[in-house]
């Protein structure tokens, strides 16, 4: 089950919070998790969004953490959407930039 924390305060304009946090289920691809985190931070259909592709290797975004169980894990960093997305193995943080708040 997903579940999605909210972050942040809300928004001056907007009653969705200008941040949230989007836990990842096992059974969950990071690549469909991350349009899906920024598809709700935006409150846009994923249909709707930039395809990943355009920024970014879904496919890499895929083995990404692949091998890390144990270890620190890594964390990416990038901007997709107009939004920040921050990513570990466990969860999604998706920060809207003031363009999309």
């Amino acid at each position: 089950m997903t579940r999605i924390i909210t972050d942040g305060g809300t928004d001056r304009d907007h009653t969705l919070p200008a941040s949230l946090t989007y836990e990842i289920s096992a059974d969950e691809r990071l690549s469909e998790a991350l349009v899906k985190a920024v598809g709700i931070a935006t409150e846009q259909s994923v249909l709707d969004l930039d395809p990943l592709y355009d920024t970014i290797d879904p496919g890499h975004i895929d083995g990404l953490f692949d091998n890390t169980e144990g270890k620190a894990s890594p964390e990416l960093v990038f901007e997709y959407n107009g939004c920040t997305v921050t990513t570990t193995r466990e969860r999604i943080e998706v920060e809207r930039s003031d363009d999309t708040a």
